[in-house]
């Protein structure tokens, strides 16, 4: 009789990891509200010495559904970073199915398919290196936060931040003691 082995899990991340070198991280995140029908995105753009260089949030009146509001968000933080000269860029979301979608192409006949492609279109024209990452959702906690604030912004107030979002130290500083 043969012995089972044992499975090992992976190992789940629980705090924010710092890129490396020239790489710079988007965080991404989306909130939604099932009654309503509406939701919020926020990103943050962080560079390998943790210093956030650019993070916006916005609120959707009319979403989908909570991937809707995920692949916004992403889609914002990448357009972010092409606007701005940025090359080596990862993406790192706590959506597992947006994950898939930016990796693969299952998802060109879904309702956000046209969103998937504008990211990978983006990315295909302004970045010289791209990676998407899944993360457990306490390695997002600024998205997380700024997509709670997109939630309460008014319609076409796009928030952006050249720097840390007010309000946000605290979650940011958070970050800068991990290793």
């Amino acid at each position: 009789m043969l012995a089972r082995e044992k499975s090992k899990k992976p190992v789940t991340r629980r705090r924010w990891v710092k890129p490396q070198g020239d790489v710079l991280k988007i965080n991404s995140d989306g909130a939604f509200n099932p009654v309503t029908k509406s939701g919020g995105w926020g990103f943050v753009i962080r560079d390998s010495d943790r210093t956030v260089v650019h993070a916006g949030a916005e609120v959707v009146p009319k979403a989908l559904d909570a991937f809707h509001v995920e692949v916004l968000g992403c889609l914002a933080g990448v357009q972010a970073a092409c606007e701005r000269g940025m090359s080596q860029v990862i993406a790192e979301t706590d959506s597992m199915m947006l994950k898939m979608a930016l990796d693969g192409d299952d998802f060109s006949l879904a309702p956000t398919g046209g969103l998937i492609h504008e990211i990978k279109a983006s990315v295909t024209a302004y970045l010289s290196s791209f990676s998407v990452c899944f993360s457990h959702r306490l390695c997002n906690r600024v998205a997380h936060e700024l997509a709670a604030l997109g939630c309460k912004c008014s319609p076409n107030a796009n928030l952006s931040w050249d720097g840390v979002p007010t309000g946000l130290e605290s979650l940011v500083a958070g970050d800068l003691t991990v290793p």
